[in-house]
C-alpha cells in the first residue's frame, strides 16, 4: 500500500533531503515516485530489501532538459538507479547496489548550482516584507472613508480589515521563515551528511501550523463577509421611502428632476443588505453640470435618504452616536416619533464630499444632514440645494402617528 509523506524541505536543500530519505529508510519504507501537489508529496511502499541510500543529483544548467537519459545512463553505471524528479533541475536517485559511487562529492560544485536558487528565495522574500507596508497602506486608505468601528462593523469593512490584517502576518511570518532557511543554508556544509532532519521537522511543522491557521481565519473571516453579504441590490420604488421626498422639501427643485434620463441622473431606490443590517437609499439628483475637460459633473441640488434597520437596537444606538461624534458641528433636535435627532448645515464641495483630491474643483455648496434614529432603525436624509430644511423639520420628518406633542426644532 501507497504511503503518502509530504517532502518538508526545499530541493535546494541538498543535505536535508537527503537524511530524511534516509530516515525514511531506517522506518522500513522505499520512495518510489513524487508528485508535485501544493507541494512535493512523496510516495513510499514498503522497503522489501535491503538497506539502500538517496541522493539528489544537480544537474547543470546545459542539461535540465537535453541531456536526461545521458545523465541516467551514466547514474546507472555509477550503480545508482533513476526514482524522480524532485524539480527540474534536480532528480531523485536510489544507491542499487552498496559500492555505488557518490554523486554529489565537490562542496563549491554544488554550491555555484544552488546559489540562483537560494537568491531567488532570498530575494522573493524581502520583496514579499517591502509589499506589505503598501498592503496595509491600502487598508488604511479604504477605512479613512469611514466614520469608525461601528461604521465599519456594519457591512463587514472591520472584518475585512481584520482578514488583510491576518494575510499580511502570514506573508510577513513565510518571508521571515524564507530568509532565515537562506541564511542557514550557506551556513551548513552540504555534504558531511551529518544533518539531523527530525528538530528542523517539528520546527517547520509547528510554523506550517501557524501559516495554515493564519490563512485559514483569513479565508473564514472572508467568506462570512461574502455570505453574510451575498443578498442581491433590488430596485424599490421611492413610494416606499418611509420619510418625504424633494416634492416636499423644495417643489421647484424637484419639478426638474428628469425620472426619464437613461444617463444616472434619473431618480431611484435600491435596496440590499450586508453584514449587520439591510438598507434602502432613495436619491433625487439634478441635472449633472458637466466639467469640461475632466469627465466629471455634480449636481446642483440632491436629495437622498439612506435607511438602515440594524441588527439590534444596542448596536443602532453605538452606530448612531459614533456618527454624532466623527463631526463637532451637531446640533441636537426634537423630532416627533423618533427617539433620537441630529441636524448638521456645513459647507462643502466635489473632493471635500468624496475625501479625494483627484477630483476637479467645483464650487462650494451647503450641505445639509438629518439624522434620525427609532429603536434600531437608522435614517440619514442629505440635502443640498437652496431650500432651508431646518425651520420645517417636525413639518417634514415628524411622524404623524405619534402621540407626542409637536415639538420644535432646538
Amino acid at each position: 500500500m501507497a504511503i503518502r509523506k509530504e517532502l518538508p524541505f526545499a530541493w535546494y536543500e541538498v543535505d536535508a533531503v537527503e537524511a530524511w530519505l534516509d530516515e525514511q529508510v531506517q522506518q522500513g519504507l522505499r520512495l518510489t515516485g513524487i508528485k508535485s501537489i501544493f507541494g512535493k508529496q512523496c510516495i513510499f511502499e514498503e522497503n522489501t530489501g535491503g538497506p539502500t541510500r538517496y541522493r539528489v543529483h544537480i544537474k547543470p544548467k546545459d542539461g535540465y532538459y537535453t541531456r536526461q537519459e545521458e545523465y541516467r545512463e551514466t547514474m546507472r553505471e555509477l550503480g545508482w538507479e533513476y526514482v524522480d524528479q524532485l524539480n527540474y533541475r534536480a532528480d531523485i536517485y536510489r544507491a542499487a547496489r552498496p559500492d555505488a559511487v557518490e554523486i554529489n562529492t565537490d562542496e563549491e560544485a554544488l554550491r555555484d548550482t544552488l546559489r540562483s536558487a537560494n537568491r531567488l528565495e532570498l530575494f522573493s522574500s524581502l520583496l514579499i516584507i517591502m509589499m506589505i507596508p503598501f498592503m496595509v497602506r491600502k487598508n488604511l486608505q479604504y477605512m479613512k472613508h469611514y466614520d469608525g468601528i461601528y461604521d465599519m462593523l456594519l457591512d463587514g469593512s472591520a472584518l475585512l480589515a481584520v482578514s488583510v490584517a491576518l494575510l499580511a502576518i502570514f506573508w510577513l511570518v513565510m518571508a521571515v521563515f524564507g530568509i532565515l532557511r537562506s541564511v542557514r543554508l550557506r551556513q551548513r556544509y552540504l555534504l558531511d551528511r551529518s544533518y539531523h532532519p527530525d528538530p528542523e521537522v517539528r520546527k517547520r511543522k509547528r510554523i506550517r501550523i501557524v501559516l495554515l491557521a493564519l490563512w485559514g481565519m483569513s479565508a473564514l473571516i472572508l467568506v462570512v463577509v461574502i455570505f453574510t453579504s451575498s443578498g442581491k441590490l433590488q430596485d424599490v420604488p421611492l413610494s416606499d421611502c418611509p420619510v418625504v421626498l424633494l416634492e416636499s422639501l423644495c417643489p421647484e427643485e424637484a419639478a426638474q428632476l428628469d425620472y426619464n434620463n437613461e444617463y444616472g441622473d434619473a431618480p431611484f431606490g435600491i435596496a440590499g443588505k450586508y453584514l449587520l443590517y439591510s438598507f434602502a437609499t432613495y436619491r433625487q439628483d439634478g441635472p449633472t453640470i458637466w466639467i469640461e475637460g475632466t469627465g466629471s459633473g455634480y449636481s446642483p441640488f440632491s436629495y437622498w435618504v439612506s435607511v438602515m434597520d440594524i441588527r439590534t437596537e444596542s448596536l443602532a444606538e453605538k452606530y448612531y452616536a459614533e456618527q454624532v461624534a466623527a463631526h463637532d458641528d451637531w446640533q441636537a433636535v426634537q423630532v416627533n416619533g423618533w427617539d433620537q435627532a441630529m441636524y448638521r448645515r456645513y459647507t462643502t464641495n466635489l473632493r471635500q464630499e468624496f475625501r479625494s483630491d483627484q477630483l476637479p474643483e467645483t464650487p462650494d455648496w451647503q450641505q445639509q444632514i438629518l439624522l434620525l434614529r427609532l429603536g434600531s432603525r437608522v435614517v440619514t436624509i442629505g440635502y443640498k440645494g437652496e431650500a432651508d430644511m431646518y425651520p420645517r423639520l417636525n413639518t417634514l420628518y415628524g411622524r404623524r402617528y405619534t402621540s407626542s406633542a409637536s415639538a420644535v426644532a432646538t
